[in-house]
């Protein structure tokens, strides 16, 4: 192996390097979060998922979300979708101005008091296990 003899060379494999071990701090951080969210009790839980059409991240995460909303639909949780792309009901609107809406998809769920806020894809496929209708 011939020894790196740029400048330019040795920055861009370190900032490679870099990258990929904050990426990984960053996953192990958000698996333990994950792992320590406990179920809301479906009394008086609500939730609303922020999303745009033009967004590829909502539109890959609606099938889970609508399939989500199914299973705890039957245990008396509401679930609302929100379209940033067309004219919000006025609940949708009090919700994204409580939580300074800045980006999509986010799931918002509200139980007894307690919110629970899931910014983008990643996180809102945990939806599911925060609902306690996944493992």
């Amino acid at each position: 192996m011939r020894p790196i003899r740029s400048k330019a060379t040795l920055v861009f494999v370190f900032a490679i390097l870099l990258s990929a071990g904050l990426a990984f701090y960053i996953y192990t951080l958000n698996a333990d979060v994950i792992n320590k969210i406990k179920p809301h009790p479906h009394q008086n839980t609500s939730v609303y998922f922020f999303y745009s059409h033009y967004c590829p991240h909502c539109r890959e995460v609606m099938p889970y979300v609508e399939d989500v909303a199914k299973k705890v639909e039957k245990n008396g949780v509401s679930v609302t979708f929100c379209s940033v792309d067309e004219t919000m009901p006025q609940s949708c609107k009090r919700v994204a101005k409580d939580i300074h809406l800045s980006a999509v998809p986010t799931a918002v769920v509200y139980s007894n008091g307690s919110k629970t806020l899931l910014v983008g894809s990643d996180e809102v496929r945990t939806l599911g296990k925060v609902l306690g209708v996944e493992q």
